[in-house]
This record gives C-alpha cells, sequence and structure tokens, in this order.
C-alpha cells in the first residue's frame, strides 16, 4: 500500500506526480515509517496553462517533476524545529536524493516548518531555503541532500 497521498487538487500544480518520483517518496516513507502529504504537485510544462514558479515542478515526457510535502508520523505533520522530526526528514530528504531526486529545498520561512520541497534531477544538484534562492538551506537539510549524493 502506497505511503504517498496525492492531496493537491486544489492547488495550482495539482497534476500527479510522475511514477518516478512517486517511486521515489514511497520507498523514502516506507524506510522512515512516514507518510507523505503532496500539498503541490505536478503542473503541466507549456506556458499559458495554470502553471506557477519554476519549472522544477513540471511533468510529462521525461521530466520527474517536483513535489511539496509534508511528513506525517502518528498522524502529526513533522516539524523541522523539533529536534527528533529534524532527523526524521533528514533521512527521508538523504533516501529520496540517494534514489535520484537531487533538487531539495525548505525553511521555515520558506514554506513553513512543516514542507520540503523533493524533485528531479537540477543540474547542478542543489538546495535552496527560499523560493528566490537568496536563502541558505538549513544545515540539516545541506547535510541529509549531501549525505544522499555520496
Amino acid at each position: 500500500m502506497s505511503r504517498v497521498n496525492e492531496v493537491q487538487q486544489n492547488a495550482i500544480r495539482r497534476l500527479p506526480l510522475s511514477a518516478q518520483l512517486r517511486g521515489i517518496l514511497d520507498r523514502a516513507a516506507q524506510q522512515t515509517n512516514v507518510t507523505v502529504r503532496v500539498t503541490s504537485g505536478g503542473q503541466p510544462p507549456a506556458p499559458g496553462r495554470p502553471r506557477t514558479g519554476s519549472t522544477r515542478h513540471d511533468v510529462g515526457g521525461t521530466r520527474m517533476g517536483a513535489a511539496d510535502l509534508q511528513l506525517v508520523r502518528n498522524g502529526r505533520q513533522l516539524n523541522m524545529n523539533v529536534a527528533a522530526d529534524q532527523r526524521v526528514m533528514g533521512e527521508f530528504v538523504t533516501l529520496c536524493v540517494r534514489a535520484g531526486a537531487r533538487g531539495v529545498g525548505a525553511g521555515q520561512n520558506y514554506m513553513g516548518v512543516h514542507t520540503i520541497h523533493v524533485g528531479g534531477p537540477t543540474s547542478p544538484p542543489a538546495t535552496w531555503g527560499s523560493a528566490t534562492g537568496g536563502v541558505a538551506a538549513p544545515q540539516w537539510l545541506r547535510t541529509a541532500h549531501a549525505a544522499g549524493l555520496r
């Protein structure tokens, strides 16, 4: 049974996740004993359609796309400001990056304390802590990303 719940139907990025990204998220969720709640999923690559922001969430063809997601354990959203939760979130990110997701973003002032961006290949692999990239990713995220790339 999948541990990935796509609840992004009312979001601008409401398209389903690619099978590749869904598989990456599901395996990481199983290994960390969490459920993934996707709040923002895929969007069409063509301009003029319902879309927003960068092309990272674009799906279709060979594009993996991206997801903005929250991790849930025992009915509670994990919070990156809680040390025990941060460790689980970091492990989840490491597993996702190891499996092929190369772009990850998170930050309290970016998408809040519960939400992480996980997406497919960026060149070069990257982390960020704001929508504009001007704020460095939190240390726990940079450490998890680096561990996944090793």
